[in-house]
């Protein structure tokens, strides 16, 4: 036999593997999947993040040390705050945006809350049909601290979890892709 001519006797063999079985190798699809699924959970940890949260724009954020000086708008990660776990899972890291600094006073009413002299969204008053602990009237950012908050409804941020130190942040985030 020629050894450069076309032999076609084992085409029909994978054509009639039943689709979605395994791979070569025996491995089933959905252990690859699964993987995949999993490293990239470990990279979105570290370096990248998606954000599936209404807070801010769904989307893709590249995750970058904390650097000082931090203004306002700057997207910080951070764990979940204690007085915040009965209404996030304390397993995913809050992404939110700093709406105050220290020095800034942050009031809020039953209209909305204000930081820096800028409208910061409505103030939520219950999650889940239990009262909120919420900031009432108006106070200063302290020093070594930041007030995040949200315009989105429904944001849990310091208007309920109370100030957060600085030294809390453990990334900034600057959005590569959002989609909302």
């Amino acid at each position: 036999m020629n050894p450069w001519a076309y032999d076609d006797t084992h085409a029909h063999v994978a054509r009639k593997r039943p689709a979605g079985t395994t791979w070569p190798g025996g491995r089933p699809r959905s252990s690859l999947v699964l993987g995949g699924l999993v490293l990239a959970a470990v990279v979105s940890t570290r370096w990248v993040r998606v954000n599936v949260s209404p807070s801010i724009p769904l989307g893709l954020y590249r995750l970058a040390a904390v650097a000082p000086p931090l203004a306002r708008g700057t997207l910080v990660v951070l764990p979940v705050p204690p007085a915040v776990q009965r209404w996030h899972s304390a397993w995913l890291p809050l992404l939110k945006p700093i709406a105050a600094l220290p020095g800034d006073l942050v009031c809020t009413s039953e209209a909305g809350r204000w930081s820096a002299g800028q409208a910061g969204g409505p103030v939520s008053l219950e999650a889940g049909g239990a009262p909120l602990p919420r900031l009432r009237g108006g106070v200063r950012v302290p020093a070594g601290a930041v007030f995040l908050g949200s315009p989105a409804p429904r944001s849990r941020d310091s208007q309920d979890g109370g100030m957060v130190p600085i030294t809390a942040s453990t990334a900034v985030a600057r959005p590569v892709g959002r989609w909302q």
